[in-house]
């Protein structure tokens, strides 16, 4: 009996500008213990912690480098909202090699440390980029996964490890008319750098987490701005601020037991339930 993963369904419209599929590279049929999709956070974390184990372990990503949503994510005013240490990998010599500038870390800084953590772990050398998977099937009998990629290589594996994380594929709303539109459509996931709004009129539909930096962000520009909110969100002012090499250093010595904390905390954060909370 075999279990069959469908290729996903993507969308396409004729005036969405991004960056096109990733490009095609060599032949890569490969017959190996583990099989990881998707080099962000967790990605690399499975390389690294499967490799300890002894498996020969290869990671796919549909990127040109690690970094899953980081490495897309280049919109005005991407940051993390999570709290620097806390958005890292609780590996020794990982953060204790690595330092960052702001409490809240920007996309720049972000796609530093992934290449840190690939430096410091010697990554790259087991993944493949430019890569998306299209299609996997289970043989039961012979207990093992066949994977097929928009290159055309199959490759054979034990064990399949899917850390494409929630946000790997973006999504155009069917807005009636909108292959019509005579304008130019942006995702945010797909932000070109080359993008000058100044003296354009500029729409930002969406206002979650993206949204809100986005605006925030277009604001501060000479462009005619304006948000279109379906729903109204709650935005807590951030209280960014720049952090010194110095108080790096100085809470590196409690980075283990706050990691810990942070693991056995329902929100991943060591954090107590305020009084009263539900």
């Amino acid at each position: 009996m075999e279990q069959v993963m469908d290729k996903p369904q993507g969308q396409s419209h004729s005036n969405f500008q991004g960056d096109d599929l990733p490009t095609k590279n060599g032949n890569l049929d490969l017959n190996i213990d583990l099989l990881i999709v998707g080099g962000g956070m967790s990605g690399m974390y499975a390389m690294w912690k499967f490799r300890q184990l002894g498996l020969n372990v290869k990671l796919y990503e549909a990127g040109s480098y690690f970094g899953g949503a980081w490495h897309w994510n280049r919109y005005p005013g991407a940051r993390v909202d999570s709290e620097s240490p806390y958005y890292g990998l609780s590996i020794p010599d990982v953060y204790r090699t690595w330092s960052y500038t702001e409490r809240f870390p920007d996309h720049h800084e972000l796609r530093k440390y992934f290449a840190h953590v690939d430096a410091t772990l010697n990554l790259a050398k087991d993944a493949s980029f430019n890569i998306r998977v299209t299609g996997a099937r289970f043989n039961e009998e012979e207990a093992k996964w066949t994977v097929q990629t928009n290159i055309g290589s199959v490759t054979t594996c034990k064990y399949l490890i899917l850390a494409v994380g929630s946000t790997s594929k973006i999504h155009i709303p069917d807005f009636k008319n909108i292959t019509t539109y005579r304008g130019e459509i942006f995702h945010s996931a797909r932000y070109p750098s080359y993008l000058d709004v100044r003296g354009k009129k500029v729409a930002c539909i969406g206002s979650g987490a993206t949204g809100v930096q986005v605006v925030q962000a277009l604001a501060r520009e000479d462009c005619q701005l304006h948000a279109y909110i379906r729903t109204p969100n709650i935005a807590l002012p951030m209280r960014q601020r720049q952090m010194s090499k110095d108080e790096e250093d100085q809470g590196r010595c409690f980075y283990d037991s706050w990691f810990r904390a942070a693991k056995q905390s329902p929100f991943g954060f060591p954090y107590n339930l305020a009084s009263g909370c539900i």
